[in-house]
């Protein structure tokens, strides 16, 4: 009987001591989740910080780049036409000259003006002259059905080219080729200036052949 009851006390001793060593394991589990939480949270809180810092500065970067393209943007070119009067080109009537150069061609003589009311320089500027028969003209005209006949003044042709902004004036003498004669007597033209990234000023008006 002693050696049954020596043998459940021995029984009970090794249950309780693996009892222990397994409630100490639980608290060694929890003691390092918990240190691994703590590990988690510092490193979510170093990284959240640095993502703010970095976001931060980024839009920060975004404001400077922001107001430096708002400021190229309000420093754009504005080019209107004019007589040599000073007004308008569009609806006046504007004498020009038929000439015969020393070739024997004919060129027709055209004064006018442009002014720049913008802030930007105008860049390099482009002509385009339209016109109707009997004025015949190098080429046919394809993007104004108005008129028959186009030619084109390259930007080497513009004395002064690339004209500053705020409001400068500037006059110009443009001679077209014309094919054959043309009679005394008033003609409608259109003038198409290219400048700037894809702008065009444009006017019509009459012309006066003496």
């Amino acid at each position: 009987m002693e050696d049954e009851i020596r043998f459940r006390f021995d029984d009970f001793d090794k249950r309780f001591q693996t009892l222990e060593k397994r409630f100490d394991d639980v608290k060694w589990y929890f003691a390092g989740a918990a240190t691994m939480f703590a590990v988690f949270i510092s490193l979510f809180t170093l990284v959240a910080g640095s993502n703010f810092s970095n976001e931060r500065n980024s839009l920060q970067q975004f404001k400077s780049d922001l107001r430096a393209d708002l400021g190229k943007v309000e420093s754009v070119p504005d080019i209107e036409l004019l007589g040599l009067n000073g007004e308008p080109l569009t609806g006046q009537e504007v004498p020009v000259r038929i000439e015969k150069s020393q070739d024997g061609n004919m060129h027709m003589v055209v004064e006018y003006a442009i002014r720049n009311k913008g802030a930007g320089n105008s860049g390099l500027m482009f002509l385009k002259v339209y016109s109707r028969p009997p004025i015949e003209l190098a080429h046919g005209s394809f993007d104004e059905k108005d008129f028959r006949y186009e030619e084109y003044v390259n930007a080497s042709s513009f004395d002064p080219n690339d004209i500053p902004g705020g409001n400068y004036d500037s006059d110009y003498t443009a001679r077209i080729a014309v094919n054959g004669e043309v009679a005394p007597g008033r003609y409608p033209l259109m003038l198409k200036v290219y400048f700037g990234k894809g702008k065009v000023a444009q006017s019509r008006f009459t012309i006066s052949v003496r």
